[in-house]
């Protein structure tokens, strides 16, 4: 069984930046806030896009919008007629400030983090019960890659809490563990030479700097770009 590096397979990370098969609903309330959730939205009257790698994403996000409107059409036009006589007795409008987008760049991004930090920590974990007496080597590498992305992890986790609800943040990080515990699946099964051997090289990689998330652009630009937009 061919067993890749841990070089490799962040690099595939940083490609893809997906954890969830499932659909991702990208919804936008009337307040013009967007949250990503595993659901459709239950606020009437909300827009919403079903995300994802799939090339069925469009006709989902039709089909989806279709149930979505046949179920809540009479709640809509009452909604509808509510807003407008809100708008007439309103006091003058004001310019409605622009919203920061979260688009797919930024979901793969946010997910791509997450993915990394899992990786490094399940590899960390992984390597540990290979060759206990390699601790200092392996907990310190760990330790300072940690150290090194610190402020741009953060900087996601502050994001993933505005942009995803509760129950779509818990299903990605369970998404999550399942995929790098795929990826290092041949590790696990390997014989403890080959173990180490692995070991060895990926908290050199580790130690590189090539594994660090704010070297990676597709991973580290979305996410300050966000920043940005928001300050």
């Amino acid at each position: 069984m061919r067993i890749n590096n841990l070089l490799s397979i962040s690099i595939l990370i940083c490609a893809t930046g997906s954890a969830l098969a499932q659909p991702v609903y990208k919804i936008i309330g009337k307040d013009g806030k967007i949250i990503f959730s595993d659901s459709p939205p239950t606020e009437v009257g909300a827009d919403f896009t079903v995300m994802g790698e799939s090339n069925q994403s469009s006709k989902a996000t039709e089909s989806a919008k279709k149930e979505h409107t046949q179920i809540g059409s009479s709640q809509v036009h009452d909604s509808l007629r509510v807003d407008a006589k809100k708008t007439q007795a309103a006091a003058p409008i004001s310019k409605t400030p622009s919203k920061p987008v979260v688009d797919v760049e930024l979901e793969r991004a946010l997910n791509g983090i997450i993915i990394m930090e899992d990786l490094v920590q399940q590899t960390e974990s992984l390597c540990l019960n290979a060759l206990p007496s390699s601790f200092n080597r392996y907990n310190t590498a760990a330790v300072n890659w940690r150290n090194r992305n610190a402020a741009i992890i953060t900087l996601q986790r502050k994001i993933s809490s505005q942009v995803y609800d509760a129950s779509m943040r818990r299903k990605l990080e369970a998404a999550v563990k399942l995929r790098n515990a795929k990826d290092l699946a041949p590790v696990v099964s390997a014989d403890t030479w080959s173990k180490i051997k692995w070991c060895d090289k990926a908290f050199d990689e580790v130690n590189s700097g090539k594994m660090d998330v704010h070297n990676a652009p597709k991973l580290s630009v979305p996410v300050m770009n966000y920043r940005k937009l928001q300050q």
